[in-house]
């Protein structure tokens, strides 16, 4: 009976080590969100969508608190020194751009034929005028701005897991630091995550105070996740607290998807940027 006992606790201690032989030898792969993010730098299309409801955004529109004019969706195109913002109808047709010999120079655009002109190195300018003395590729966040401070960004996030050829990546440090701009004047201004990533999927919103709670936003903001999904596409989550003010009961705020790295243009800025 001993030796039957011996022989039954040798095997069951092989089976556990080597269990745990063969586990420790497995590498874990865990991708790399810095590697991901490198991919887009200059040049790229971004699309955004906002999910608030119908009434939160009219709450918003009608309250005038919003520092600029803005939509629940567009299209922005990305390329070195420029960039063109345009939306499924008419209300969005405007861009900035940074010319060679003035790199520390933004201007603002707008097309007279509206966004179908924005290829055409012809395009007529409606609005054409001096915006700041900044280039403008440092004055937004974008994949740029994102991968200047690449380390301190991807250091707020965690890998989440990993399905088939779906990544994702999430954060909850929306407090931390995540990135440096550059203000209207070229001066340093660091963003918190929240900030960045609001400014990221919701151009133009800058989530005022509406309401009798004087210090309290219309949207707290929880968590971001990145997903490089199936298509091969960068897409950038934002969630936020109030699902009465977005739609389907979701906690999804935003949603900005970067894609076409590399094939991106905007030939009306052709010869602007060039000079």
């Amino acid at each position: 009976m001993k030796t039957i006992g011996f022989v039954l606790l040798s095997l069951s201690l092989a089976s556990i080590v080597g269990g745990v032989h063969k586990a420790a030898s497995e590498p874990v792969d865990v991708p790399s969100l810095s590697e991901y993010l490198d991919n887009y730098d200059f040049n790229y299309t971004r699309t955004t969508g906002i999910n608030w409801t119908a009434s939160a955004y009219q709450t918003i529109q009608e309250s005038g608190k919003n520092a600029y004019p803005f939509n629940s969706s567009r299209t922005t195109l990305f390329i070195e020194n420029g960039l063109y913002m345009y939306d499924d109808a008419t209300g969005v047709n405007s861009g900035y751009y940074s010319k060679a010999s003035e790199v520390a120079k933004m201007y603002h655009f707008a097309l007279d034929g509206g966004k179908d002109t924005r290829d055409n190195p012809d395009a007529v300018f409606s609005a054409n005028s001096f915006s700041g003395n900044v280039d403008v590729d440092d004055y937004y966040v974008n994949m740029h701005t994102i991968n200047n401070s690449i380390e301190t960004f991807a250091s707020l996030f965690t890998f989440e897991a990993k399905s088939e050829d779906v990544i994702t990546w999430s954060s909850n440090r929306l407090d931390d630091v995540a990135l440096t701009l550059k203000t209207i004047n070229n001066e340093d201004e660091e963003k918190t995550l929240a900030d960045a990533m609001m400014y990221f999927t919701a151009p133009c919103y800058t989530n005022p105070v509406i309401g009798e709670e004087e210090d309290k936003p219309y949207f707290t903001f929880t968590e971001v996740k990145i997903i490089f999904n199936s298509s091969g596409h960068l897409v950038f989550q934002l969630f936020a607290n109030e699902t009465e003010q977005l739609e389907g009961g979701s906690n999804l705020f935003a949603t900005a998807t970067v894609s076409l790295g590399g094939s991106t243009t905007i030939g009306c800025l052709g010869s602007l940027i060039g000079e």
